[in-house]
């Protein structure tokens, strides 16, 4: 019996045929690209941390400069205690920060690399938190006395171009260099972004950019919530 190309019966055995066949086709290319999608997120990730580092990136292989220059990589407790002394489960760490750090601060798995710089060993975390259209995040690198920012790098998912996008540019992060998150008697202030003529009565800050209010007051939550589970071992460095 031939089936009429014109009945329901064609139609819905088409339609059910076609689906079929474009959701074996995507899971094929899925699978095929899937590999090299993961190895472009660890890479950029490998670049923002080496950017927070101050390290000039230019050509060549990315996970061999990064190899070359992360000499530690390790897993911190709230207590300053090292748990995990694995690089790879670190990285790792870094790459699902965002989930991580919905964790309480005391729960976390809190990640540190160790960086060569020409300046010496600084100890780089990652930041995690909310923008105004999504997710931000970053690293912030750190000199051996636990408290004074050596370099900062910015990420978003979705902040408006020309304004919440600018935390990404060298003209805001640049301003993190030399501050430092404790105080000189030892408390832990952070750092604030604030608005010109708005800076706070005590700590260090820097200034937001401009017409991204709400995604400069979410670095400063996100700097202080998320560097805040590392002051013990912070003050093991000071120490």
């Amino acid at each position: 019996m031939v089936m009429k190309k014109q009945s329901n019966t064609y139609t819905l055995i088409y339609a059910v045929a076609l689906v079929f066949v474009v959701g074996v086709l995507l899971s094929v290319v899925y699978q095929a690209l899937h590999q090299r999608q993961e190895v472009n997120i660890a890479n950029d990730t490998r670049l923002q941390i080496l950017h927070a580092a101050r390290i000039p990136t230019g050509s060549g292989d990315v996970a061999d400069k990064f190899n070359s220059h992360i000499k530690k990589a390790y897993i911190v407790n709230y207590h300053g205690v090292i748990t995990d002394r694995n690089p790879e489960h670190a990285f790792n760490a870094c790459l699902n920060m965002a989930s991580e750090f919905k964790q309480p601060g005391d729960r976390r798995k809190l990640p540190v690399l160790e960086c060569a710089t020409p300046d010496g060993i600084k100890y780089i975390v990652p930041v995690s938190g909310a923008g105004l259209w999504g997710p931000i995040w970053g690293y912030v690198a750190f000199d051996s006395n636990g408290s004074t920012i050596y370099g900062a790098y910015f990420a978003h998912q979705g902040e408006t171009p020309g304004l919440g996008a600018e935390i990404e540019k060298p003209k805001f992060s640049d301003q993190f260099e030399g501050k430092n998150i404790f105080t000189s008697r030892g408390k832990f202030t952070s750092v604030t972004v604030c608005k010109p003529g708005q800076e706070p009565s005590s700590g260090d800050y820097v200034h937001g950019v401009s017409g991204g209010t709400i995604t400069s007051q979410g670095v400063s939550k996100m700097l202080r919530e998320s560097l805040e589970p590392y002051t013990q071992f912070f003050r093991t460095l000071r120490n």
